[in-house]
């Protein structure tokens, strides 16, 4: 177990933890598992959303002419 590399480290501690008597054929078979676990890749997902766009603000009491 302890010649494993880091990647299997949550398979070391999980066997570690739970005290498994398992057979050597059990564990080849738990590590093949596991192998194949990790060798998956992670799929990576970018989502854009489309914000809603500020309008301007008119402001009327500019554009008027004062009438003082």
């Amino acid at each position: 177990m302890n010649s494993l590399s880091n990647s299997y480290s949550q398979f070391v501690m999980n066997h570690n933890m739970n005290n498994m008597e398992k057979s050597i054929s059990e564990l080849h078979l738990m590590l093949k598992t596991a192998e194949q676990n990790v060798m998956k890749p992670t799929a990576k997902v970018m989502m854009v959303q489309k914000g809603k766009a500020m309008k301007k603000r008119v402001n009327i009491r500019l554009k008027l002419p004062r009438l003082l």
